[in-house]
């Protein structure tokens, strides 16, 4: 088990320094993008069953869950079949994964090119540029909801 905690341990320094160095691969999509995408599918199948306040809060708790471990069982899944092929594939997936789910190199540049675009008067970049990390239409938003 020490080897195994260790050998992760090394997986997320990796995936930290991917991270910092590469920010987000551009070539698979974001997992946060993919959530998105099943949370508004899920919302659009689930809100006609919220006919009542109380009904919409235990259909989001439902939400909550589905996305929650859904999103846990995938990678649990595809780390174990990459771990049963080879122990380097199961750490070099580990690595990938934590590389994916940290995003701080990138969520800092996206971020920081919003904060330019709004220094210099241009909401409208603003708005786009917020686009790429969130789900939500930003094409109509105020300066203080991009911010």
């Amino acid at each position: 088990m020490t080897s195994f905690m260790n050998s992760m341990a090394i997986a997320l320094l990796l995936g930290a320094l991917l991270d910092q160095v590469l920010g987000d691969p551009s070539w698979v999509p974001h997992p946060v993008i993919l959530q998105g995408r099943a949370i508004l599918s899920l919302e659009k199948k689930l809100l006609p069953w919220g006919k009542s306040t109380k009904a919409q809060k235990y259909l989001g708790g439902l939400l909550l869950l589905v996305i929650t471990f859904g999103t846990m069982a995938t990678v649990a899944l595809m780390l174990l079949l990459a771990r049963r092929v080879a122990t380097w594939m199961g750490f070099m997936a580990s690595a990938f994964f934590f590389w994916l789910g940290l995003a701080k190199g990138s969520l800092e540049r996206e971020a920081k090119s919003i904060y330019e675009a709004l220094a210099k008067g241009d909401l409208e970049d603003a708005r786009v540029k917020l686009s790429y990390l969130v789900t939500r239409e930003t094409g109509h938003m105020s300066e203080e909801e991009v911010i």
